[in-house]
Formats: structure tokens, sequence, C-alpha cells
């Protein structure tokens, strides 16, 4: 996930992972922090569930097809609806905007971001990012989430891709 570069320069790689997110610091090329933080993005799927009354799996389902963090940055899927039908135990039908979607999830991944930026501010090491923050695991695959991450951050920030 990361260049040699990157570890030398200071990264924060943050591993989004479904139930803890884990915070690993580098600098100088060696580990100088790591700490895990008991949510991630199995608490996204279960806000979904929670709000919206569905299963577990749908929320699930629902979150990796229309997941998306910035609400106001969506263009075209702000208007979209999400009809759901037939889903046990329901009377009729369901319409959850993508709009609103967006702004649950956002919620959530700003809670996960203030508690990864909670450890960086620990570690010591906040002014050392040069290379910034590099993001993986399942929840690097939501909508917009390096621009949100950058926006309440400040650093830089990209999805790393497996080599």
């Amino acid at each position: 996930m990361l260049t040699e570069d990157e570890k030398e320069s200071g990264v924060a790689l943050i591993d989004l992972g479904a139930g803890a997110t884990s915070v690993s610091i580098y600098k100088g090329k060696i580990l100088r922090h790591y700490a895990a933080i008991p949510f991630g993005g199995r608490s996204i799927t279960g806000d979904i569930k929670n709000e919206c009354m569905i299963s577990e799996e749908l929320a699930e389902n629902i979150k990796k097809a229309y997941g998306a963090c910035m609400p106001e940055k969506l263009v075209t899927l702000s208007e979209k609806i999400i009809q759901i039908e037939g889903e046990e135990g329901m009377t009729g039908p369901k319409q959850i905007p993508v709009k609103y979607m967006s702004e649950l999830i956002s919620a959530r991944v700003h809670e996960i971001v203030d508690a990864m930026l909670w450890e960086i501010q620990a570690s010591g090491l906040a002014d050392a990012l040069r290379s910034g923050i590099v993001i993986t695991g399942g929840g690097a695959n939501l909508g917009n989430i390096a621009s949100y991450i950058k926006e309440i951050s400040g650093y830089d920030v990209r999805i790393g891709i497996p080599r």
C-alpha cells in the first residue's frame, strides 16, 4: 500500500475495516505508532439498518452500491431514490433517498475520522506526516471518502491499492 518514500517522509495508513479502524504511522521507514479504533464499516451498516429499519444484509448491500460521503457533492446521485420491495416484515415498498443515506454515512465516517485524528495527535507525529494519509480496507470504497477525510483533516489523502 505504501511506497518507501511515503514511509520515509511520514504517512498514516488507515485501514477502515468492518469491525475496527487501524491507524499505523510510519516515519523514517519505521512503524512509530499503531492504534485500533473499535468501530468501522459495520457501524455504518448498523446505522443504515437501524435508521431505515431493514435487514443487515440489505443495509450492507445498499452501502456497497450507493454508499458515499459528502451528500452535497453527489451531483446526479443525490436525487435518486432507493426503492425496497418485498423484504420480510415490510407492509409495502420503502423508499430511501440516496442523499439521506449519504448523510447517515457521513455522520458515522466523521466520528471515525475524529477518532483517527485523535490517534494521530496522540502519536506526537501529526506535524511529521509529509505524505499525508493513505486509506485502505472496505471503507475506502465509499464514494468521496478521500475528499471527505482531506476536508476534515487537512492532510493529503489517497486510496491505497495493493501492488
